[in-house]
């Protein structure tokens, strides 16, 4: 079996710390900012599913709660699972703005699937982490504008 692959991606958020970690914790609205590589997206409170394609590739992943503990959370591999673990880590640099960072350990596929590992999956993987990011720090800031609008 091969060994984990890890990959990390990072964002910087113009929002509190509470605000980010309230949606990073709030998996059934994962979807509303998830690429579209992540499909059949389903979520309760104590875990998801979803499928992430890839060219040439489906992969499943199953994952439930870790915990959560000094700005970090965590989701874990639940039975058969692409997916080993995400862990989202919080770094408030000032009252409303936060470093995010995700960092996805999953393992990767083997023989032939072992050779676009690195050539087509790893960067498509890293595209799909990018574009999620990118629409939560998008979703976040505009909570956060409009909750300044509406003290103002």
């Amino acid at each position: 079996m091969p060994a984990l692959v890890r990959i990390r991606e990072d964002v910087h958020v113009h929002a509190t710390a509470q605000a980010v970690l309230q949606r990073v914790l709030d998996l059934p609205t994962y979807d509303e900012w998830l690429a579209p590589a992540f499909r059949d997206y389903r979520a309760d409170d104590e875990g998801c599913s979803f499928d992430l394609a890839l060219p040439g590739r489906v992969e499943h992943a199953r994952l439930r709660r870790g915990g959560v503990e000094a700005g970090a959370f965590s989701l874990v591999r639940d039975g058969d699972s692409a997916v080993d673990s995400i862990v989202w880590a919080l770094h408030a640099e000032s009252p409303r703005e936060v470093h995010l960072t995700a960092e996805v350990a999953y393992t990767p596929a083997g023989g032939f699937g072992a050779i676009l590992e690195t050539t087509v999956h790893r960067p498509n993987r890293t595209q799909a982490l990018r574009d999620s990011l990118w629409a939560l720090k998008q979703l976040l800031e505009a909570a956060a504008r409009e909750a300044r609008a509406t003290r103002a």
